[in-house]
């Protein structure tokens, strides 16, 4: 029910079309998505969370996302942080702004990665800021978990790694 009340429900608000959203017992339908064609964006950060991010973006030229997986479950899944810190210096290097978003599961046990650049923590815990900072960078890291389907199913540029799991 966490993930329902603070993952699924303000999801909602990055979905133009939705005008409310319910809990309650029910089936899922997907009948309504199209596999075999390719899907047109769907998600858009509100313009509140656009406003905030562009706020905290103030002065920070080029910047580029890192989000960071360090979950207890499937732990093949998770980022390899020893890299992509040498990405986030190369990037650096090159004159990019390195903007990385912690694991939330890791953020609220403790033990969030630390990372060259600079954490935007408030952006693992509210799917809003995650995807107005997908949209307002010049670029998107990602490797395979969920937070990747906000910039997949958005029009935020994005470079996602890791897909293949062979252990799983």
């Amino acid at each position: 029910m966490w993930r329902v009340y603070n993952l699924l429900l303000p999801l909602t608000r990055c979905l133009p079309r939705c005008s409310r959203a319910y809990v309650g017992t029910g089936e899922q339908d997907i009948a309504y998505v199209n596999f075999k064609v390719s899907q047109p964006p769907v998600l858009r950060a509100p313009e509140e969370a656009s406003r905030i991010v562009e706020q905290f973006l103030r002065g920070i030229p080029n910047p580029v996302s890192i989000t960071l997986r360090q979950a207890d479950f499937e732990q093949v899944r998770n980022s390899n942080v020893k890299e992509w810190r040498e990405v986030a210096n190369w990037l650096q290097r090159e004159g990019f702004r390195v903007i990385y978003v912690p694991d939330a599961e890791a953020l609220m046990n403790g033990c969030a990665a630390s990372m060259p650049g600079t954490p935007y923590e408030a952006a693992s815990l509210m799917p809003e800021l995650l995807l107005a900072l997908y949209e307002q960078c010049k670029m998107n890291l990602i490797t395979n978990q969920g937070r990747m389907v906000f910039a997949l199913m958005s029009q935020a540029p994005v470079m996602a790694f890791k897909m293949l799991i062979p252990e799983l």
